[in-house]
């Protein structure tokens, strides 16, 4: 009995420690918590602040470098608006119809339906204050009969003020690779706007607007915390960080602050409002990694003044090599292709009559005369495509062919009636 007893005990025992031993093994094969790493929103960085009167530069970090402008897109949109209200080709009560392209924009958006329409003026109160993609499409399509050629006006524009970093693909700011521009350009832009449009500046300081009974705030909440800040426009996209243009007056004194590259809404604010102190203030920013001028682009960054009448904008682009190779983000806008024969290839090939407007030994002065030539054609005949045709000259030099193209050979006859030396050419022509 007493061996049964023991037995027992030690099976028991046994299988005690086996199924204490399985629960060990099981434990120890039990899969690990796997830890998520979160990359850190770090989106390229850069600032200027400028003397909007004498566009004196007070401080700056990066500000030729080539970055995603988002939604500060639509200030050129709104200058270009505004350029039509004083030409008198569009009125504030003229109506702005949503084509079914306006109307697909990704949010933010008014939320009209195509065939659907709102007046200019409101146009630019959605824009300055939701920052509507659908309204800005809408406003492009209008201008320009398309938002490419839209974008081609856009181009023409910056140009023309010197915004030699820059590139537009569309009127809304919404992410192309492509869509570059830089602190200083935005400056230049704001500049610009405010300069010589400055009875349409008030509406950069709307803070809300209703519209179908939705009230729309404006997206710069610094207005409401920043003593003399008045305008101008808020960016975002994934790409870029969070942008804002702004530009406030205190005294005698108005500052224009651009900042690219904000990782929240509330830093990007921050460091306007630090910058903007800075600049009202006199103080030195050393601490805000202020550009030395001995780093400076020598094609645009060395001039202390920001001089915006077009002849003495400069005469070549910027390229990488006038910077510093850890500053390039993206692509940086050339306006010149490397090679002339580049150029020919973004010439029409559809064997419409097109235009010459002109021939010049520079794309600057091209590219300006075309803008000019677009100006002062009425519609329809101002809907053409910008194209500039290279030539090789007996002394192997090259001229720039500013043509308009896109016409029948009775419209190119009708266009050239508006112009100076201006030559209709058949689709046969070099």
């Amino acid at each position: 009995m007493l061996l049964v007893f023991l037995v027992c005990l030690s099976v028991a025992c046994f299988s005690g420690e086996a199924e204490a031993a399985t629960k060990s093994k099981k434990h120890t094969k039990s899969p690990k918590k796997i830890t998520k790493v979160v990359t850190p929103y770090n989106p390229p960085y850069a600032h200027i602040v400028v003397d909007a009167a004498t566009g004196r530069v007070l401080y700056q970090s990066d500000a030729d470098r080539a970055l995603y402008p988002a939604s500060l897109t639509k200030i050129m949109t709104l200058l270009l608006t505004f350029e039509a209200l004083d030409a008198q080709k569009i009125s504030l009560g003229s109506n702005v119809i949503f084509s079914s392209h306006a109307v697909n924009m990704p949010p933010s958006r008014i939320g009209l339906k195509a065939g659907q329409s709102m007046t200019v003026e409101n146009a630019i109160k959605a824009l300055v204050t939701k920052s509507a993609n659908d309204v800005a499409v809408a406003l492009g399509e209008k201008l320009g009969g398309s938002e490419g050629r839209f974008a081609q006006m856009m181009n023409l524009k910056a140009r023309q003020i010197g915004m030699t970093q820059t590139h537009f693909e569309n009127a809304s700011g919404l992410h192309n690779v492509r869509q570059v521009s830089s602190a200083r350009d935005m400056a230049k832009l704001a500049m610009y706007l405010m300069s010589h449009y400055p009875r349409y500046y008030h509406y950069f300081s709307l803070r809300e607007f209703t519209y179908n009974g939705k009230v729309n705030k404006n997206h710069n909440h610094l207005m409401a915390t920043y003593r003399g800040m008045d305008g101008l426009k808020t960016g975002y996209i994934n790409p870029s960080g969070f942008n804002l243009v702004a530009s406030a007056r205190r005294g005698n004194t108005r500052l224009i602050g651009v900042v690219f590259g904000g990782k929240t809404a509330n830093s990007r604010n921050t460091q306007m409002a630090t910058l903007l102190d800075a600049g009202f203030a006199g103080r030195s920013l050393n601490t805000l990694n202020e550009q030395p001028a001995d780093r400076e682009s020598p094609a645009v960054a060395r001039e202390t003044t920001m001089t915006l009448d077009a002849a003495s904008l400069p005469k070549r682009p910027v390229t990488s090599a006038d910077r510093n190779d850890g500053n390039k983000v993206g692509l940086l806008y050339r306006p010149a292709p490397t090679s002339p024969s580049d150029l020919a290839s973004s010439a029409t090939k559809q064997g419409s009559w097109a235009i010459q407007i002109g021939a010049y030994q520079d794309r600057l002065s091209t590219d300006q005369a075309l803008y000019r030539a677009l100006k002062a054609l009425p519609a329809p005949l101002n809907k053409g495509n910008a194209v500039v045709m290279p030539l090789r000259t007996s002394e192997a030099t090259w001229v720039f062919r500013a043509r308009i193209a896109g016409y029948t050979r009775i419209q190119a006859i009708e266009a050239c009636k508006y112009l100076d030396d201006c030559l209709p050419v058949s689709p046969n022509a070099n």
